[in-house]
């Protein structure tokens, strides 16, 4: 979650993840049949960002928003499986990200420096251990829990996530080589996507229909959001589709910290289609609920 710097051609990772297969569907025409999970969302930390990297204030719709500092969390969701285990949505955040990051340079570690961590990582692995990680996306406020995490716990990302070439990338390839250095990284096979709902290119993560994970470029090349079968309804975690409740309910995709804003607000309105097939949907947004 950045801001943009300078443009050099330099990625993030030296080999992003390759793809890897998941276990083949079941049919989806009995809900009975479908496995439902139970999903926790967990404010790690406290921070503030720019409004104009969380909201695309150029767009019309934003003329009643105003630049400035905007109080936000960073959340991890918990994904209990009764099959699979303990899955997490993004890494949390580990006690210390401002130390932890020293090695990337005075800018890293100042725009980290004001965090307020409320429940680390290590905290989380105190209930048990984690059998996955899926990363909605690489911005360094969502991998910042790496380092709490085992080294063989497997992380996955959407394709292509990780490959964009950017000045910023240069800067952080340091710190990014030490977060993923031993780690297990993955990500979706295209090639074994489905449609869901109104989102071309998905993957049914357990072959259970219990959860989905949804392509959603355009935040970064490779982001994801998550959705889940609950006993209580489906809860849609959009990732940085949509950093805010506003953005969400008046279909304004972020700002600064977006790529690629057209690919964004495409995503965006797939999410927002999906969330309006079932009223039970619970949709937790990128960095607040």
């Amino acid at each position: 979650m950045l801001f943009p710097l300078f443009s050099l051609a330099c990625t993030l990772v030296r080999a992003p993840g390759l793809p890897q297969a998941l276990p083949e569907s079941q049919p989806q025409n009995d809900d009975a049949l479908m496995q439902t999970v139970s999903v926790r969302s967990i404010t790690a930390a406290n921070w503030a960002v720019p409004l104009e990297g969380l909201v695309d204030l150029t767009d019309p719709a934003a003329a009643e928003l105003e630049e400035g500092p905007y109080e936000m969390e960073v959340l991890v969701h918990v994904i209990e499986h009764p099959v699979h285990g303990r899955w997490l949505v993004d890494s949390g955040v580990s006690q210390e990200p401002g130390e932890r990051v020293a090695d990337a340079g005075v800018l890293l570690g100042g725009f980290l420096k004001d965090m307020e961590v409320l429940t680390s990582t290590a905290e989380l692995l105190e209930e048990g251990s984690v059998a996955g990680v899926l990363l909605t996306h690489m911005h360094v406020d969502h991998v910042l829990g790496l380092q709490d995490l085992p080294l063989d716990t497997p992380l996955w990302t959407g394709p292509g996530e990780g490959s964009t070439r950017s000045g910023q990338n240069l800067l952080l390839r340091p710190w990014y080589s030490q977060a993923f250095s031993g780690r297990s990284l993955q990500s979706f096979d295209v090639g074994q996507a489905q449609s869901f709902g109104p989102v071309p290119v998905a993957w049914d993560l357990f072959g259970d229909g219990s959860v989905w994970v949804l392509s959603t470029p355009g935040h970064t090349a490779g982001s994801i959001a998550v959705w889940a079968r609950t006993e209580q309804g489906p809860v849609l975690m959009t990732g940085d589709t949509s950093h805010t409740r506003w953005g969400w309910e008046h279909d304004v995709t972020p700002g600064t910290y977006t790529e690629d804003h057209v690919d964004n607000a495409e995503a965006l309105a797939q999410l927002r289609a999906l969330a309006a097939l079932d009223p039970a949907t619970q949709v937790v947004f990128g960095h607040e609920r």
